[in-house]
């Protein structure tokens, strides 16, 4: 067993790591019962100790993507519980037959597709989401961006202001 992607909870999203091809790196581990989407996890570049950055590969590495892409989602979705935040990850990860028996989703993460699809208001499958609903997908076909460098969407603006300005609450002091 391996934990805690063997943990049976609702609040973990268990990952396993990708190489280029799209095919599970062959020290992580996998499973149709424990493991619920894939991301990127070879040579990746990382924080080393000595204030150094590296590339590293693994499953922590896959992990780190699937946390970010949680915090995002939070972030543009705060009114979503933890087991929306999952099932909006999941649903909106991008089907991969690589991946068949080896996750239970046969998905591999897809933040630009859940990032999207939150700010068009598309209910992703299985989740509901409050406001506007279209019918449909954003198409992939080339559009000619109309918008001006200084438009910048509700969402990269509250993130920017959450980076730019962050609330700090203290717990306690140091004595």
């Amino acid at each position: 067993h391996y934990y805690p992607a063997d943990y049976n909870l609702p609040n973990i999203i268990s990952v396993t790591a990708l190489d280029p091809n799209r095919k599970v790196l062959a020290s992580s581990n996998y499973g149709t019962n424990t493991v619920d989407l894939a991301a990127p996890g070879q040579n990746i570049i990382s924080t080393l100790p000595g204030n150094n950055y590296g590339f590293m590969t693994g499953t922590s590495q896959a992990t780190a993507f699937v946390t970010g892409a949680a915090v995002l989602v939070m972030a543009n979705k705060p009114d979503f519980k933890y087991d929306e935040v999952k099932k909006y990850i999941l649903a909106t990860g991008d089907p991969a037959s690589t991946l068949a028996q080896k996750t239970r989703t046969s998905r591999a993460l897809n933040l630009f597709k859940a990032l999207t699809i939150l700010d068009s208001g598309v209910a992703a499958n299985g989740i509901v989401i409050r406001g506007p609903v279209s019918e449909s997908f954003p198409s992939n076909k080339e559009e000619k961006n109309t918008s001006s460098a200084s438009e910048v969407s509700s969402f990269g603006k509250s993130l920017m202001d959450a980076i730019s300005q962050p609330k700090v609450n203290r717990v306690g002091e140091k004595q």
